[in-house]
């Protein structure tokens, strides 16, 4: 049985109220209702998505009974731990609950396996690990010197020739391709690629293996959060009559926007180096505002 209400935090429910990517396999015995809706709770707030429910005793009356309709559940199929009697649940080859879950979850399983193995997370605590025939040996993204998503790989093929993609998604489901190269042999290459046109929003990355004999073999995701810039600092903040920026805003224009998008100050940094920079704002009404530094967007407030 599982109870919902708001506040009080339960064991599987995450900070929204929203029971996600979990497996839910009972042996129900007397249990009459899956859901206990309790006093002071909204349920038509709540949002069931990618759980797997098996009811180990019944099977066939694994789908529950619950207050909102939810979104790409299984249910009545085995999750295939590979223990349940002993609480060893990982999960078997062939497990309906493998490639099933919600990215963005969690970056690592419950072993500290990355996640996702595949293409897509697993559904349950622990993720399946898949072995690729490409091994793939580093991948990593950060942010270079410059503040552009960088990506850092290095892997070792078989003799086969074949094409790798390295390939971006904003969303995780529909991915772009960014760069194709062809590539044979053994032997292990440290690779670094710039995604000098990444836009500013949460970003995922993969590579993609292709060979003549095999369809695409997909590397764990990388994410990285590209919305905010890591090189300008603002202070004081909040700040009252001055402003002060840290950073090389030569040549870069400078915009500050209100909360309803006007802009409300406008400067272009003529000279050519300048790693500090004083914008005098006494005229600003208290409140909060975005500072545009070329594509860089960061925020402040002015107070009294």
């Amino acid at each position: 049985m599982m109870a919902i209400q708001h506040e009080i935090d339960l064991l599987f429910i995450d900070g929204k109220g929203m029971p996600m990517g979990r497996v839910w396999s009972i042996k129900y015995g007397s249990i009459s209702t899956h859901v206990n809706i309790g006093p002071n709770t909204a349920p038509e707030s709540f949002e069931f998505a990618h759980n797997l429910w098996y009811r180990y005793d019944q099977p066939s009356q694994s789908t529950p009974n619950l207050p909102v309709a939810e979104s790409q559940g299984i249910y009545g199929e085995d999750p295939s731990f590979v223990d349940f009697e002993e609480s060893d649940y990982r999960l078997n080859a062939g497990s309906p609950a493998i490639g099933a879950g919600m990215l963005g979850a969690f970056p690592i399983d419950f072993n500290g396996l990355t996640v996702p193995q595949g293409a897509a997370p697993d559904i349950g605590a622990f993720e399946f690990p898949i072995t690729l025939s490409m091994e793939l040996i580093r991948f990593d993204v950060n942010k270079s010197e410059d503040d552009i998503p960088q990506l850092a790989y290095s892997f070792s093929l078989s003799d086969e020739v074949g094409k790798y993609r390295i390939q971006r998604s904003s969303d995780g489901v529909m991915w772009q391709d960014l760069y194709i190269d062809s590539i044979q042999g053994s032997a292990a290459f440290m690779h670094s690629f710039k995604d000098r046109n990444a836009p500013k929003s949460l970003l995922y990355y993969r590579l993609s293996y292709t060979t003549p004999s095999t369809a695409d073999l997909l590397s764990p995701i990388r994410s990285i959060d590209n919305t905010l810039s890591d090189s300008f600092i603002l202070y004081p903040n909040p700040c009252r009559d001055r402003l002060y920026i840290k950073g090389n805003i030569a040549g870069k224009s400078i915009v500050i926007f209100d909360t309803e998008g006007r802009i409300v100050h406008a400067n272009q940094v003529d000279i050519e180096e300048n790693k500090h920079l004083s914008l005098y704002i006494p005229d600003l009404p208290v409140g909060f505002y975005v500072l545009q530094i070329g594509q860089d967007i960061l925020r402040f407030q002015r107070i009294d």
